[in-house]
């Protein structure tokens, strides 16, 4: 896995130094990588390179034969397929995985219901920052408090401080990036380690090292019906119950009772704002998540909110 996790990497600094993904793993060495790592199982399965045919994207699959660690989730032994979003399992059977991917796509846009709700990842001080976002942002895993001017950790993120500097602003400490989206005009924060590419005007996503990943993507809603109503019409079967309320710049929005969905309405459009977790078992990025929500906001005025 170490292998796997060393050419993501080089691949990631590959799209950010060219906006592409390479034709091949061979054009990451030397600059980007050492080497092109082989399967360490004697007579195993080669890694499987295959860029698309835009090469913003692309697919590395390779075997585990006994099963291995990705983040802090282990997996089991199979065949898997790594791409810019993260790590899904691959179907032994080919014919099968294809019918995956074909029902796959079929219903990418499709809100779904929440299968189960995940933990939050592990947070050694208590003070909502997961200990992996607690590397992202500098801080440190056993105080709650960093810089000591009594203000937590992630209270001080989610109001846009810098929680390693007294005083400081968030926008000065180096910890986030600023993202703009020229199509729907809006813009939003996220760490400055993770990277951020647009698959098309309508979807962007913003991916962590672990595989976790913030997307962001743009429906149609033809009606201007309202979040709530456009996804119970949607997902008919929803518990909308479970449904939680809550604002993104201002706007009504409803997020899926797992905490991974939030959905708000502007004009024509639904805007849908997704944590994935990947091949984790756990919300590592739970603040980071909220961060996301909080500091979204239109640049400028394209459409009248719902």
């Amino acid at each position: 896995m170490a292998d796997v996790a060393d050419v993501r990497t080089a691949l990631a600094v590959y799209f950010q130094t060219f906006s592409s993904f390479p034709a091949s793993l061979s054009d990451l060495v030397d600059r980007f990588l050492e080497k092109v790592p082989q399967n360490p199982t004697p007579g195993g399965q080669d890694y499987v390179y295959a860029p698309s045919a835009d090469k913003l994207n692309y697919s590395l699959t390779f075997a585990l034969e006994n099963g291995g660690v990705w983040g802090t989730a282990k997996l089991a032994a199979g065949i898997y397929q790594l791409a810019a979003e993260g790590l899904l399992p691959q179907s032994a059977n080919s014919n099968e995985n294809q019918n995956q991917n074909d029902n796959s796509n079929s219903n990418a846009n499709t809100p779904q219901s929440p299968a189960f709700i995940p933990g939050d990842g592990q947070d050694t001080d208590g003070d909502s920052l997961s200990d992996i976002e607690e590397n992202v942002y500098k801080t440190n895993s056993t105080l709650i408090d960093t810089d000591g001017d009594t203000f937590s950790d992630a209270d001080e993120l989610l109001n846009f401080y810098d929680p390693t500097s007294k005083g400081g602003r968030l926008m000065d400490s180096g910890l986030i990036k600023i993202y703009q989206s020229q199509a729907y005009k809006y813009s939003l924060l996220y760490p400055a380690d993770w990277s951020a590419r647009s698959l098309s005007d309508t979807e962007t996503l913003f991916t962590s090292n672990t595989g976790e990943f913030v997307s962001i993507t743009v429906q149609d809603n033809p009606l201007s019906l309202s979040a709530y109503n456009w996804y119970l019409d949607k997902v008919p079967a929803a518990n909308a119950a479970a449904l939680k309320s809550l604002t993104v710049d201002g706007i009504p929005a409803i997020q899926t009772s797992d905490g991974l969905n939030t959905y708000f309405s502007a004009g024509a459009k639904i805007f849908v704002i997704t944590y994935n977790i990947g091949a984790q078992q756990q919300m590592n990025f739970k603040t980071t998540y909220q961060l996301f929500l909080k500091s979204f906001m239109f640049i400028e005025t394209a459409a009248t909110a719902n």
